[in-house]
This record gives structure tokens, sequence and C-alpha cells, in this order.
């Protein structure tokens, strides 16, 4: 076998493994950039309507849309709101009880 069509080979199989690493890497980077998106894009529209509310401009009765893909309960945004929902409660009530020691 000529040694030309050896290291033809040889480079063949080097390419093999880097082509499948890039491959791979682009895949990732995809599905980082979605996964990030996902989470981004009702952070920046709580950002927005605090920005509204701070100018003066806002409607306070505007509730955020809810997204197709978030099920109650699920999201992020939805345990986070349940979250300040009981700190809330939790300050009433800590709020009755020492009115009610003095």
């Amino acid at each position: 076998m000529p040694k030309k069509e050896v290291l033809a080979n040889i480079t063949q199989l080097q390419w093999q493994p880097i082509s499948f690493a890039i491959g791979i890497a682009l895949l990732a980077s995809l599905m980082s950039y979605l996964l990030a998106h996902s989470f981004a894009s009702p952070l920046s529209k709580i950002t927005k309507l605090f920005m509204r509310l701070d100018s003066g401009q806002a409607n306070l009765a505007y509730r955020l849309p809810q997204s197709k893909n978030l099920h109650n309960g699920d999201s992020l945004l939805a345990r986070a709101c349940f979250q300040l929902r009981n700190l809330k409660q939790t300050q009433r009530q800590l709020k009755l009880t020492t009115n009610k020691s003095h």
C-alpha cells in the first residue's frame, strides 16, 4: 500500500472525531441559547413592567401573559409568585400577632 494512501486514511480518521466534537458543541450551544432565552424572556417582561411602574406609566391591573409552554405550578415564575404570596401572608400574620401583644 502506498504511503500517500495510508496518510490519507489517517488524516481522514483524524478529522472524523474533530468534526463530531464540533457538531456536538454547536448542538449544545443551540440548546443553551434556547434554554437561556426561555428563562430570560419572562424576566425581561417583568423588568419592563417594573420600569413602567417606576415611571408611573403602568396600569396596576396589568397581568403578564402566560406563556403557552409554561404550566401552572411548573414554572420558575409561578413558584416565585407562590413564595412571595406566602411571605406576604406570613408578614401579615406576624404584624397581627405583634399588634395583639402590645
